[in-house]
This record gives C-alpha cells, structure tokens and sequence, in this order.
C-alpha cells in the first residue's frame, strides 16, 4: 500500500529520535516514506543537523494545527496518510488477556486501518487511545469513538482538517477532528486491540507553541474542550478525570463491530 508517513515537530529534536523514529525503525518503516515538518527556517537548521538525512525535513508553519493544514496540502489530494505526532515512544497490543509490545510492522497496521476504513467508507482511522487491557478489545470499532491524534490514518485534503474551527487550538483538535469527520462520513474506525505510548504535556510541541501565544496548554485544552461540548451537546459531554483533569465523553455509537482478523 502506498502511504505516507507526516510527523509535525517543534522544539523536541531528542524526543523525536527518542521515541517515534525509534519506533517506527523498530517497526520496519521505509524512511522515504517520512517527512518531519518544522515550524521554520531556524527549526529546520536545528534538525536537519541532529537527524539523520534519510529522513525528508520540510518546513511548513509554526503551531500544530498550521502543520497539519500545510502537510495536508504538501500531498496530493487523496494521498493516503500515517499521521503521527513526534513523541510515541512504542505500540502496545493486546495479545488473549496480555499486553504486549506490537508485534506487526507499520505496513500492517496501515493497510488494515485503510482496508477497515474503506471496507465501510470511513475516511479516518485510529488505535486505541488507552493501554489498559481492560478498555482494549479484540476488534474493530465502527462508529463513533475518539480518533486519538497521536496515531491516525487519514487522506490528504481531509476537511475535518482543513475546514473551519471552532476554536484555533491544537489542545482538543482530536476531539474535534473525530467529531467532524463521523458527522461528515458517517463513521469512524478505530483498531481496539493496538494503543500508542506517549507522554502528555511533555517540554516542547504545543506547550512550547502555547507560550508563544502567550497562553498555557492546560488552560486551553480545557477551553476548547468545553467549546466543543457546547457545539455538539447531542454528541459530547464534559468530565473531569482523576487529578482534576479535564475531558470529553462520546456519545457511544456503535454501527459495527469487526473481529481481529477477519479483514
């Protein structure tokens, strides 16, 4: 399957080698298949020194969602996408009652969440967002679920990424791409037995970006968060999560269920 690899990068040249290099490396990966894009000229100096030139660098805007319109655009219309954010530092999947680092290659998850999506015209996939084996299933989820925007599949052109926002953030821009993308397409899939492992509001990325304009991630992600509640009450409800953090609730709605396996 032909596809291309996006990873948006800004101020985490250690991560980045770290963790999603590494483990797309551990996982098979044709490097010409990645594109790192920067926020700038003195970003792409910075890079293109650390990283190994196998890998493409491109420059294209500062801020995450900026990013992701430029690379949307970078692609042809259509182009299959693996996007992935810089700071995924292994996959885990569960195995019976175990979890497990993934055993697969990148190719093989690509190609089942596209054969998935397509299979019941979806036009984004994802993993699971959570590695805990009791949330973890042994199928795919058609329907409406969160995209996590750590790992997802998509195409180039995607107007649930290009289209217009109910606010300018990255903090909750998943959330809101999942919502926009089922309305518009009717489902999303999501592979329930694979989940990413990552740090949340680590040094560098969107906290550093959000300095920048002047405010913090946390205080936007709770208000975009709450934006999107508000636009989409029949679909998302707000909830704070253990440590006062907070967080959206889907609507749970399930079109179907797909057996790990038979696709």
């Amino acid at each position: 399957m032909d596809y291309q690899i996006p990873i948006p990068s800004y101020n985490r040249i250690e991560t980045l080698q770290k963790a999603t290099l590494a483990t797309l490396e551990r996982h098979d990966v044709d490097p010409r298949r990645v594109t790192i894009f920067v926020a700038n000229d003195e970003q792409y100096k910075d890079y293109r020194q650390a990283i190994n030139k196998k890998y493409e660098i491109v420059v294209a805007q500062l801020g995450l969602l900026n990013a992701k319109r430029f690379y949307h655009n970078y692609y042809l219309a259509g182009t299959k996408l693996f996007n992935v954010l810089d700071d995924v530092y292994l996959l885990k999947e569960k195995d019976n009652e175990k979890m497990v680092d993934y055993k697969g290659t990148i190719d093989d998850l690509v190609s089942l969440g596209f054969r998935a999506s397509e299979k019941v015209g979806a036009q984004m996939w994802g993993i699971n967002p959570v590695t805990n084996g009791f949330f973890m299933k042994n199928h795919i989820t058609v329907g409406l679920r969160l995209i996590y925007g750590t790992i997802y599949g998509d195409y180039a052109g995607n107007p649930a990424v290009l289209g217009n926002r109910i606010m300018e953030s990255p903090s909750g821009e998943d959330w809101e791409n999942s919502i926009s993308s089922f309305i518009t397409n009717g489902s999303l899939v999501r592979i329930e037995w694979i989940a990413p492992v990552s740090k949340l509001f680590a040094k560098g990325g969107m906290s550093d970006e959000m300095k920048l304009r002047g405010t913090d991630r946390k205080t936007e992600h709770e208000l975009h968060l709450r934006a999107i509640a508000n636009a989409y009450p029949e679909l998302c409800s707000v909830y704070y999560k253990a440590g006062d953090v907070i967080n959206l609730r889907l609507k749970n709605i399930t079109h179907a269920r797909i057996p790990k396996g038979s696709i």
